[in-house]
């Protein structure tokens, strides 16, 4: 069933769930988002119920250039929509930075209206400042999509690169090449590296969505 919601509405799912007697027991998961024509077809992602036609976004955080990506989800695979980079001055403070991060991926919140998101987690190599700052930038990047209600799940840079290409030690440029080809984005359209490691985690969890409901949620 639906209940109106200002521009949107707040679709109400029941499912059931095993309880530790192992009895059933009914849950109810909320979805928000524009009421879709086509809720028959449906997938199951921790507790959320995904209609056919919802809009995923995914994100690759960075503090210099963070990767944004759209993709509609469908039974049968991710459908491109949109993707591209938001870029900070190195010129400015680190705390003007984090606010244009949060600036710019509301503007993308708000022209796509995502049903839910994924984010990649960090890879940290030895460097413990640059671990620190890119903890600061993902940590903006999360609290601006949790503030408009949207659930974020988490997948590692193994994860995101084995549902791609099928191997957790594929380069930058496999992951560019065949998230291309698995969402056939046409070839006029030019992506930076950024955005299409978003666009290979948007669709890493499509992907989750079809075929395993245990994706990790934030």
């Amino acid at each position: 069933m639906s209940k109106k919601f200002g521009p949107t509405q707040i679709l109400i799912y029941p499912t059931r769930n095993n309880t530790i007697s192992g009895k059933s027991s009914l849950r109810k998961h909320t979805l928000y988002g524009p009421l879709l024509a086509n809720q028959n077809a449906t997938a199951e992602s921790s507790g959320f119920l995904l209609p056919e036609g919802t809009l995923l976004l995914g994100i690759d955080p960075g503090t210099a250039v963070t990767g944004w990506a759209i993709v509609e989800f469908t039974l049968r695979g991710a459908k491109f929509i949109a993707a591209g980079a938001i870029r900070t001055s190195t010129q400015d403070e680190f705390s003007v930075r984090l606010v244009k991060l949060s600036e710019q991926l509301n503007k993308v919140l708000d022209q796509y209206h995502p049903s839910a998101s994924a984010i990649e987690e960090p890879f940290f190599g030895e460097n413990a400042q640059s671990a620190l700052t890119l903890g600061q930038a993902r940590g903006a990047l999360l609290l601006t999509i949790a503030q408009k209600g949207i659930p974020v799940f988490s997948y590692s840079p193994k994860e995101v690169k084995r549902s791609v290409v099928g191997t957790g030690s594929a380069t930058k440029q496999q992951v560019a090449f065949m998230v291309k080809r698995l969402l056939q984005v046409s070839e006029a359209i030019t992506l930076s590296n950024d955005a299409t490691d978003a666009l290979a985690v948007a669709y890493c969890h499509s992907l989750r969505c079809r075929l395993d409901p245990s994706a990790k949620r934030v």
